[in-house]
């Protein structure tokens, strides 16, 4: 049995002079939020053995919060260029690519790619993750290969509020 937290980044500031979009941080509430959400999966007793992270700023912010609040350290923690705007297929294609034998994962990505790949690794939610949402999906694998669509059962949504 495997575990997918599935996690769209939280609020983020606009894009600045600059414009370039991966390096748009949090602003203040998005921080909160991160935390916040935290803390309700370390309260439920929800922690993953490892957080994928795109490497947009806000969502390796996004990542580092959680992480700390879910008493993680730096090296549960990777960052995957891959993920960074990626569609539900190239997402689903990360996941099927892992050769850790760690059995929860947190993904935290952007939309619409997050809430997609929600929809596609179970049998077709129709989510609009807001952000900072979280989604655990539980598959009945014993290899992250084996993560194929319509495989995953979503037993839980914990939306940010």
């Amino acid at each position: 049995m495997k575990t997918l937290f599935i996690v769209r980044h939280a609020q983020a500031n606009w894009a600045e002079e600059s414009g370039q979009d991966r390096l748009r941080t949090l602003d203040a509430e998005g921080i909160a939020d991160a935390i916040k959400m935290g803390k309700l999966l370390t309260d439920d007793k929800l922690i993953p053995d490892l957080i994928l992270s795109s490497t947009a700023i806000r969502a390796e912010q996004t990542a580092k919060f959680l992480a700390e609040e879910l008493n993680l350290n730096d090296s549960q923690i990777e960052y995957k260029n891959v993920l960074y705007n990626a569609s539900a297929e190239t997402i689903l294609l990360a996941i099927q690519s892992l050769e850790t034998e760690e059995n929860t994962i947190m993904i935290v990505a952007h939309n619409p790619g997050i809430s997609n790949f929600l929809s596609l690794v179970t049998d077709g939610s129709t989510i609009n993750m807001g952000t900072c949402d979280i989604a655990i999906v539980e598959l009945d694998i014993n290899k992250w290969k084996d993560c194929l669509p319509g495989k995953g059962f979503l037993s839980r949504y914990i939306e940010n509020y």
